[in-house]
């Protein structure tokens, strides 16, 4: 009898073994260059339906690649999670190609391998062997000796709280406030100069509520991950994020050292923890829901902060020409885009990896220049 899925603990668990899981990969591959979350656009063939992803890449010092694709079932049977994964691998090999020389491909599962899925298996492995690239599994067995090996944790188990306890949590899901304080905006404060602001907001969104109306706990899990996953990304490149709006969202950075590294990889990273969060909810609902990802957008310009209490405590809201620029560049961003202004552009992304716009009216401010990266991997310039 199949169990019906718990979301919220699922997309918990879940979140919890990836980040276990990339611990283990920084240690098994020291010196190797590890990248989460890689996405590609719609196969040229039609094959994929919208933009796919896969969790993890591993650039070796050798130049060679290895894909690692993360999965923890939410039921006791893992035989659809594992089909529908492989599948997913053998159509996507072209795109995946793309990235560069692909050494091996591994299906990461905090389960037991199921013997319904052994003669797909097999065939994928054939399939791959064809193609001189290696495919195999690690189940829950072999995963919890790697962990032992390689970090020295212990799990007899891959439960929430077994994880928990390997990654040092002692809470359960994290919460943060929903409403930006003047200790989190301090920077912002005292800082004379202009500041870089980034909006941007999940595609499809209102596709997917509507797809999933009679199952709120879904709907619930997915965006509870997706606020913890993209607070996490802007805090590690350095943003200060302002707030969430549904399922949007505005940020800000100052204008520091390496600030358009930061910007690019933050966005890479919102961008594709969105297609992957989006490809898991497509799974639990009958509509085909396109496109899948996020659109971004980003302007720079100086904002004047005001505190609703005269001695700037509690919450602080902000205003400036450059958040509504930032907010609708984004709106008019191609899924999986980022749309920068032209300020923004010259002063801090001095290269070929954006495209000219042409002159874009936005709502209410005019005719603005625009520049445009599109994430995807492999993904061609207009």
């Amino acid at each position: 009898m199949k169990i019906r899925a718990n979301h919220q603990q699922g997309q918990y668990r879940t979140e919890l073994f990836d980040e276990l899981l990339s611990r283990l990969l920084v240690s098994m591959y020291a010196g190797s260059r590890i990248e989460r979350d890689i996405i590609f656009p719609k196969g040229e063939e039609g094959i994929t339906q919208g933009a796919t992803s896969i969790d993890f890449a591993i650039y070796k010092p050798d130049g060679k690649i290895v894909l690692i694709e993360s999965k923890a079932p939410y039921t006791s049977s893992a035989v659809s999670v594992v089909e529908r994964t492989i599948r997913s691998f053998r159509d996507g090999i072209k795109q995946f190609n793309g990235l560069g020389q692909i050494d091996s491909i591994i299906l990461s599962l905090a389960s037991d391998i199921p013997s319904r899925a052994l003669k797909n298996i097999e065939f994928t492995k054939r399939f791959f062997e064809q193609q001189k690239l290696s495919f195999e599994i690690w189940d829950s067995k072999k995963l919890t000796n790697l962990f032992y090996s390689h970090l020295k944790v212990k799990l007899n188990e891959l439960t929430i709280p077994a994880l928990e306890k390997a990654l040092g949590i002692s809470t359960e899901v994290p919460s943060s406030p929903s409403e930006v304080s003047h200790q989190t905006l301090s920077p912002l404060l005292t800082q004379q100069s202009e500041i870089i602001v980034l909006s941007a907001d999940f595609c499809s969104y209102s596709k997917f509520v509507h797809a999933s109306s009679s199952d709120k706990d879904l709907i619930t899990s997915i965006m509870a991950r997706f606020y913890r996953g993209l607070r996490k990304i802007i805090r590690q490149h350095g943003g200060i994020l302002d707030k969430f709006i549904g399922d949007g969202l505005l940020a800000y950075w100052l204008p520091e050292d390496n600030v358009s590294e930061r910007l690019r990889d933050c966005v890479k990273g919102i961008i594709g923890i969105s297609v992957k969060l989006a490809i898991e909810w497509q799974f639990q609902i009958d509509l085909s829901v396109e496109p899948k990802g996020m659109r971004v957008g980003a302007a720079i310009g100086p904002l004047l902060f005001i505190p609703e209490n005269p001695d700037r405590t509690g919450t602080i809201h902000a205003i400036g020409e450059s958040i509504n620029i930032a907010a609708r560049l984004h709106s008019i961003a191609d899924p999986n885009t980022f749309v920068i202004s032209n300020r923004l552009k010259s002063k801090y992304f001095d290269d070929d990896s954006f495209v000219e716009l042409p002159p874009a009216l936005l709502k209410n401010i005019g005719e603005v220049l625009a520049w445009k990266m599109e994430v995807a991997q492999g993904a061609k310039k207009e």
